[in-house]
């Protein structure tokens, strides 16, 4: 394999390999790191300028162009070993203890022609379900190893002339720890057994086995609980906006209903729970400066003043740049304030000092401008600054308006039931203040058989 630039490939997860390497440089003026990497740690050997350096930055050997060298080495844990052309060089060498995920090349000023072999010893990976099946309903099953570290799924594909396909296949490692959850769908819904063949493709290689289940014909309910596609705009609330005083609007729709065969498991009614509560962010009472009044521009301003908020208690004083006149009668006086933090933590107003900035301009006798700050006091609180609406269609309910509170945590109300499936709208809106301090809101969808929707929303100005 013919190597001219860096790269690398993912490995198993894990922190005990051994490499067999062929290596063979054009040149031995480039620079070359070979290794290992996970965890923000490597392990690696080093070519530079003819000189080859261990994982500690030792001296171990030397090559030239067109030559190959054989280096074998292994690692566990804090240790490892290597040979070079059959020799060994070091027996217990001491490195980082960390899991390896990818193996790599980084290569500049030359070209290297290389033959690599990775071995480590491959986990178990065992796909478990239920003998039966409901036809037309999804198949769990589970997915347990052997590995300490985890195995990573990437795809998983039956047979072409399979009936099954896999729906979905878990994101998180696979471990002896903590097996995982794989949903498995017949395309084309039929009762009686299936013998098919399977392959999951993983960090470890691929793993080729057999489903055997049965397909029954049985009394089943299944609850739908889902956003409608393309129906979620919550995220516009986080969006930054530089104006006060304007409610950012998002919203969701929830489809909630159910499927069945049986005409007696038709549910009487859907219970759910729709809240919005405080999950982080800045509460409590904020006090600003929101706006500068200028009483009097001064003149004779030959650059602009420096702008000084003395006093008024703030925790984080505000600030901003004066702006001169462009006209011919205030172009040496200041018009205005431009605000460019407005401070946090004021319990007054603060005295506005306009430093510096003055001569002697066209002989007038100079004098400073004066300004007033305009302040803005509020307590803010998740049910001051968020709002919940839900309801079927346009008939909404405005939470805050019927006092669907729990104290200043939120909005809460339990005990409701539809009673019929229905696209359930959800709409949430953000009162933006002065601050620029965000808050973030839990919007949790929850109904019946333990299904839940939750939402982070970020408010900010």
């Amino acid at each position: 394999m013919i190597i001219s630039g860096n790269t690398f490939r993912s490995v198993l997860r894990e922190n005990r390999f051994s490499a067999d390497f062929g290596l063979s440089f054009d040149s031995c003026t480039g620079v070359c790191d070979i290794g290992f990497s996970g965890q923000n740690k490597t392990y690696k050997i080093s070519f530079v300028s003819g000189k080859i350096l261990d994982n500690e930055k030792r001296y171990c050997g030397s090559y030239l162009p067109d030559n190959q060298i054989n280096i074998n080495t292994n690692f566990s844990g804090t240790a490892y070993d290597y040979s070079i052309n059959g020799d060994l060089i070091v027996k217990s060498g001491a490195k980082d203890d960390f899991y390896a995920e990818r193996f790599f090349v980084n290569l500049t000023g030359c070209v290297l022609d290389s033959s690599i072999q990775i071995k480590s010893e491959k986990p178990s990976l065992t796909l478990s379900t239920n003998q039966t099946f409901i036809t037309g309903s999804y198949i769990t099953g589970t997915l347990s190893s052997n590995s300490a570290s985890g195995v990573k799924i990437f795809s998983g594909s039956f047979d072409s002339d399979s009936t099954f396909s896999f729906y979905s296949i878990p994101t998180q490692l696979v471990k002896a720890s903590s097996s995982q959850q794989v949903l498995i769908q017949q395309n084309y819904p039929a009762l009686g057994d299936f013998i098919s063949d399977y392959t999951l493709s993983t960090s470890a290689g691929d793993y080729d086995n057999q489903l055997r289940v049965t397909g029954v014909d049985v009394p089943f309910i299944n609850y739908i609980f889902s956003v409608d596609e393309g129906s979620d705009t919550l995220n516009s609330i986080t969006q930054e906006t530089f104006t006060s005083g304007v409610s950012k609007v998002g919203s969701l729709v929830l489809n909630y209903g159910y499927e069945t065969n049986r005409s007696e498991l038709v549910p009487a009614s859907l219970p759910i729970s729709i809240s919005l509560t405080y999950f982080s962010g800045i509460t409590g009472y904020m006090g600003m400066v929101s706006d500068v009044t200028i009483t009097s521009g001064g003149n004779g301003y030959l650059s602009t003043p420096t702008v000084i908020f003395s006093g008024g208690g703030a925790s984080v004083a505000a600030s901003g740049q004066a702006l001169l006149g462009v006209d011919s009668i205030t172009y040496d006086s200041v018009v205005d304030v431009d605000m460019s933090y407005f401070g946090s933590g004021y319990t007054s107003a603060p005295t506005i000092i306009f430093s510096g900035g003055t001569g002697i301009l066209n002989n007038f006798n100079p004098s400073l401008a004066s300004g007033i700050a305009t302040t803005s006091f509020y307590t803010k609180s998740v049910t001051g600054f968020f709002n919940l609406s839900t309801g079927i269609g346009t008939n909404l309910i405005n939470y805050r308006d019927n006092a669907f509170t729990s104290g200043s945590a939120g909005y809460v109300k339990t005990g409701v039931s539809i009673y019929d499936s229905s696209s359930i709208s959800v709409l949430v809106t953000y009162d933006t203040k002065f601050d620029e301090e965000p808050l973030v809101a839990k919007l949790t969808l929850s109904g019946i058989n333990n299904n839940i929707i939750e939402r982070y929303i970020t408010g900010v100005k």
